[in-house]
Order: C-alpha cells, then sequence, then structure tokens
C-alpha cells in the first residue's frame, strides 16, 4: 500500500513545517502552495527514500 501525504501552505511556516516532518513517513508527499517559493523548497528534497 502506497501512503500518500498533502500539505497545503508548504511554503513556509506551519506548513512547511509539517512538510518536512512527512517527507520521511510517506511515501509520495504532495506540496501545495499559492505562493511559487514551493518550487524552491521541494528542490532541496530528496525525490527517493
Amino acid at each position: 500500500m502506497t501512503t500518500v501525504g498533502i500539505v497545503t501552505g508548504a511554503g513556509r511556516g506551519v506548513g512547511l513545517a509539517c512538510a518536512q516532518r512527512l517527507v520521511g513517513a510517506v511515501d509520495v508527499l504532495l506540496l501545495v502552495d499559492r505562493d511559487p517559493a514551493v518550487d524552491a523548497v521541494a528542490k532541496e528534497w530528496p525525490t527517493t527514500r
């Protein structure tokens, strides 16, 4: 079974903190934010576990 995490507001603040916590706990993590800063955040993380 594949686990999926979805984080809204993942570009900064509480959303970013939640995303950082989930990155190692789920198989697929979807980061969502209206601010393009989420692209920079996502590029810093590994694409595989």
